[in-house]
C-alpha cells in the first residue's frame, strides 16, 4: 500500500480523471474498475464513490480557490449572472466573475422555490459580490446580465446600490436587435434559407446521395486546388447563425450539387428508395437546385446575413469589451444604414477612445461631441465617479498627450506593434487592459490616473457568454442518468473542469474536438417529416425569425434604450452640452468610402477577428458532420 500522502495524491488525480472524462461517480465502486486497478496498480486503494465525490472533491475545490485568491486579489473583475433550467426543471442561477479575461464560477443557486423578481436576484448578486470582495479581494468594475425582465430590473437596482458599477446588458444577446430589424423587412430571398436547409437535410438523411455528392465534388476546381472534401451543414442547433453557415456551405458546394442534379438526376432520386411517395418528396425537395433564382436568392441571403454573423461572433467572445461593442454597432450601421440602436453611452465612447490602437481614428472629424475636449470632460466625470477623487492638472496633461501620441502614450513607447505581434503569435486578440497595465505606476492620480481609467474601462465585459458556456458543461454533467446530483456538487465539478482545461491549455494539450455527428440528430426525422417541415418550429429559419421578433417585441427592446441603458449617464444627461443626435451612430463615426478603407480605419479593428471566428465555427461543423474513418 502507498503511504497516506501518495494515496491522497492518487485519490485527487482519480477525481480529476473522473471529472475530465465525465465518468459517473458510482463507477468508483464498479467491480470491473476495482479489478482493473487491483491488477495494474495493486498498491493503490480506490476511494469509495462517496469519498471521491465528497471529501476529495471538496479538497480539490479548496486548492483551486486558494490558488485563485492569489491570482485575483486586488485585480479588477466584471460580474455576470445567468439562469438555466435543468432536465428536472429546477431553476438555477449562477454567478461568476471575469478577471483578466478569465472566467471564474463563483456560486450556483437553486431558486426553484422562489418568486422570480429583480429584488430576489439582487439579493443573490449582492451576497456573491460581497463574498468575492471579502474572500478573494476582487475589485468590481460592473455587472452584466442578459436583458430578461428580472435581470434588467436587477441591474437598475444594482446601479443605485453600487453607483460606481457599469451595468451593460449582454451584447451577445443584444446584437439580435439588429438581426430583428433586418428580419422584419421580410426580404423575399429569406425564404430560400428553408429550401436550402431542406436540401441539406435530404442529403444527410440519404448516405448514398452523400456518396454521389462527394464523388461529384472531386471533379470540381475547388477540390483540385485544396484536395479537401466538404460536407453539407444541417443546422440542428436552433440559432440563426447556424442557418447562415448552412447557406454559405450550400453555396460553396453548388459547383458539385448542380452538375450532380443535372447529370445524374434519376440516380439521385432513386436514393430516396423505390416507393413512389418517397421519390415524389425527393423531387419536390431537390427541385430548387435547378432554379437559378434559388441560387441568386441564397447569394443575397449570404450578403445580407454575413455581416450580422461576423458581428455576433465578435460580441459573443467571453471578454468582449465596451469598445468592441461600439465598433460592431458602427460597422452594422455602415453596412445596413438606418438602425434604432442608440449610442449615447459615454463609457462606451471613452473606452473606444482609450483603446490605444484606435484612439480617435474611428470618430467623425466633424462631430464636436467626440472632439478631444468633449472626451476629456467625459473622462473627468467617469474618473471622479470610479475613484472618488477629482483628476488633477497632470491628468489633464496626460489626456492630451495621449490624444496627440506623445511621451509615454506614444505608439512607440507603448510598444503597440510588438504587443500586437505577440498576441497574434499566440493566436489571441490584443488585451487592451494588459497593454495599459505596463504603464501603471500605482499612483492614484496625475498622469497615472489616465492609465487607471483606461484599465478600468477596458476591464468591463459587455456580455455573459462565459456564464452560458458554463451551463453547457452543467448540461453535460446533469445527464438523464445523473439528475440526482446536487447543484452544489455540479458547481464544484465545473470549477475543477475549468481549472483543468486552463492547465491543459498552458501545456499545449488542448483536447481534439470529438466528432459528435449532428447527422444522427438529423436522421431522427423521417423523409416525410423532412419534406413537410413545420416552418413554425425553431428547426426552420422562418420559425426562428418569428421567435426572434416576438421575443424582442415582448421585452420592448425595439423601442430604443432599455431602462438601465440610460442609468450610466444620468449625471451627464443633466448638464448635456451637445445635441443627442451627435451621439447617434450616423454622426459618431467617420465611415469609410470603400471596403479597403474599413480595415485601415479604426472601425475594422475587431472585424477580422469575427471573420476568423466564423471560419472556425464552419470548420467545427465539418468535424461534427463528417463520417468517421473507421
Amino acid at each position: 500500500m502507498w503511504d497516506p500522502s501518495g494515496q491522497q495524491e492518487f485519490a485527487e488525480d482519480l477525481c480529476k480523471l473522473f471529472i475530465a472524462c465525465n465518468i459517473a461517480w458510482n463507477s468508483a465502486n464498479n467491480p470491473q474498475l476495482l479489478l482493473f486497478f487491483s491488477k495494474y496498480l495493486p498498491a493503490a486503494k480506490v476511494p469509495d464513490q462517496r469519498v471521491l465525490s465528497g471529501r476529495v472533491l471538496d479538497t480539490l475545490v479548496g486548492q483551486i480557490e486558494t490558488e485563485m485568491k492569489g491570482q485575483v486579489s486586488g485585480k479588477l473583475g466584471m460580474g455576470q449572472c445567468d439562469g438555466w433550467k435543468t432536465g428536472a426543471q429546477a431553476s438555477i442561477v449562477t454567478t461568476s466573475v471575469t478577471v483578466e479575461a478569465k472566467l471564474h464560477l463563483i456560486a450556483a443557486h437553486d431558486v426553484s422555490p422562489e418568486r422570480k423578481s429583480a429584488d430576489n436576484l439582487l439579493e443573490i448578486v449582492l451576497a456573491d459580490i460581497e463574498y468575492c470582495e471579502t474572500e478573494f479581494g476582487i475589485v468590481f468594475v460592473g455587472y452584466c446580465t442578459d436583458n430578461g425582465g428580472d435581470a434588467m430590473g436587477m441591474r437598475t437596482r444594482l446601479k443605485i446600490v453600487r453607483p460606481k458599477f457599469l451595468v451593460p446588458p449582454c451584447w451577445g444577446h443584444q446584437v439580435n436587435l439588429v438581426v430583428v430589424e433586418v428580419l422584419k423587412l421580410k426580404v423575399p430571398c429569406m425564404a430560400a434559407i428553408d429550401e436550402g436547409t431542406a436540401i441539406a437535410r435530404w442529403f444527410t438523411n440519404h448516405s448514398r446521395a452523400l456518396g454521389l455528392l462527394k464523388e461529384q465534388e472531386k471533379l470540381t476546381e475547388r477540390f483540385k486546388a485544396t484536395h479537401r472534401i466538404l460536407t453539407l451543414i444541417f443546422p440542428v442547433i436552433s440559432r440563426w447563425v447556424y442557418h447562415f453557415l448552412a447557406v454559405r456551405r450550400l453555396l460553396t458546394l453548388s459547383s458539385a450539387i448542380r452538375p450532380l442534379y443535372l447529370v445524374d438526376y434519376d440516380n439521385l432520386i432513386r436514393c430516396a428508395g423505390t416507393k413512389r411517395d418517397a421519390m415524389d418528396r425527393a423531387k419536390a425537395v431537390l427541385a430548387p437546385i435547378d432554379d437559378p433564382q434559388f441560387w441568386k436568392n441564397l447569394t443575397e441571403v449570404k450578403i445580407i446575413l454575413e455581416p450580422l454573423a461576423i458581428a455576433a461572433k465578435c460580441m459573443q467572445i467571453p471578454d468582449a469589451g465596451l469598445d468592441q461593442v461600439l465598433l460592431m454597432l458602427g460597422n452594422l450601421y455602415h453596412i445596413y444604414g438606418a438602425s434604432s440602436m442608440p449610442s449615447r453611452r459615454p463609457a462606451f465612447i471613452l473606452a473606444l477612445f482609450l483603446n490605444p490602437y484606435i484612439r480617435a481614428s474611428a470618430f467623425s472629424r466633424n462631430n464636436p461631441a467626440v472632439k478631444p475636449i468633449a472626451l476629456y470632460n467625459v473622462a473627468k466625470q467617469l474618473f471622479t465617479r470610479f475613484f472618488d477623487i477629482e483628476p488633477d492638472l497632470d491628468f489633464h496633461k496626460a489626456f492630451f498627450d495621449y490624444t496627440n501620441d506623445r511621451k509615454e502614450f506614444s505608439v512607440e513607447y507603448m510598444g503597440l506593434e510588438m504587443m500586437k505581434q505577440m498576441y497574434e503569435h499566440e493566436g489571441q486578440r490584443v488585451n487592451v487592459a494588459q497593454v495599459w497595465e505596463r504603464l501603471d505606476t500605482g499612483a492614484p492620480n496625475g498622469r497615472n490616473g489616465l492609465t487607471r481609467l483606461a484599465i478600468w474601462l477596458s476591464s468591463v465585459v459587455a456580455n455573459s457568454a462565459g456564464s452560458e458556456r458554463g451551463f453547457s458543461k452543467f448540461g453535460i454533467i446533469l445527464s438523464k442518468l445523473r439528475t440526482q446530483l446536487s447543484i452544489q456538487k455540479v458547481r464544484k465539478m465545473q470549477t475543477i473542469d475549468a481549472d483543468l482545461k486552463r492547465k491543459h491549455d498552458k501545456l499545449g494539450m488542448k483536447t481534439d474536438r470529438i466528432k459528435r455527428k449532428f447527422v444522427r440528430f438529423a436522421e431522427q426525422f423521417t423523409p416525410s417529416q423532412s419534406a413537410n417541415m413545420d416552418y413554425e418550429g425553431t428547426e426552420s429559419f422562418a420559425g426562428l425569425s418569428t421567435q426572434l421578433v416576438r421575443g424582442a417585441e415582448a421585452e420592448g427592446l425595439l423601442e430604443g434604450d432599455a431602462e438601465e441603458e440610460n442609468s450610466d449617464d444620468d449625471k451627464e444627461n443633466s448638464d448635456r452640452i451637445h445635441s443627442p443626435t451627435l451621439y447617434n451612430l450616423k454622426q459618431l463615426f467617420q465611415y469609410p468610402t470603400d471596403e479597403a478603407e474599413t480595415l485601415t480605419n479604426g472601425l475594422g479593428f475587431y472585424w477580422q477577428g469575427g471573420v476568423k471566428d466564423l471560419q472556425e465555427e464552419l470548420e467545427l461543423y465539418d468535424l461534427l458532420m463528417e463520417d468517421d474513418d473507421d
